[in-house]
């Protein structure tokens, strides 16, 4: 008879702890997911990253396409990040050149246009609901450029020194 012996039971335990490794775990009506794993290929990110990646294309597309400001034209998103309950979305975004008037654009999203690019998005993305948008000005590049002259600048004092 099959699973009569050890090594038949053994190996049974063995395929279904693979199995739940794999794929979750049933535990009476409920179902546990699987932990994301990238040894068996399954992606590696979360549901709200790839949520955010959807929101930032929409929106992006509908600034270039729809939106008929043209203080928005200087403008480049960075980065959606949503909340876990989907309920609320911050939108990192840049202006060019160098962040020029980047609290005016903030306070111009913010104000008039989230409820446009919302409902933009409703028209566009497939969920139940929309997330509210909230705009945030990202500083990091003119961050990272003022680092790197910092760097630059030490580098250029070091070489200049005479050696003794």
């Amino acid at each position: 008879m099959f699973g009569s012996t050890r090594k038949g039971l053994e190996g049974t335990r063995l395929f279904e702890r693979d199995r739940e490794r794999r794929f979750g775990v049933s535990c009476g009506r409920f179902y546990v997911p699987a932990v994301l794993d990238s040894e068996y290929g399954m992606k590696e990110y979360a549901r709200t990253e790839r949520i955010g990646a959807e929101l930032r294309r929409e929106l992006a597309q509908i600034l270039r396409d729809e939106a008929r400001d043209p203080r928005l034209a200087r403008i480049t998103l960075q980065e959606v990040r949503v909340s876990r309950d989907l309920a609320h979305a911050k939108v990192y975004f840049t202006c060019f050149p160098v962040d020029e008037g980047g609290s005016d654009q903030e306070r111009l999203l913010n104000r008039g246009l989230a409820g446009f690019l919302r409902r933009a998005l409703a028209h566009r993305v497939r969920m139940r609901t929309v997330p509210q948008l909230h705009f945030v000005h990202d500083e990091s590049i003119a961050r990272g450029e003022h680092l790197s002259h910092l760097i630059e600048a030490a580098l250029a004092s070091e070489g200049s020194e005479p050696e003794d």
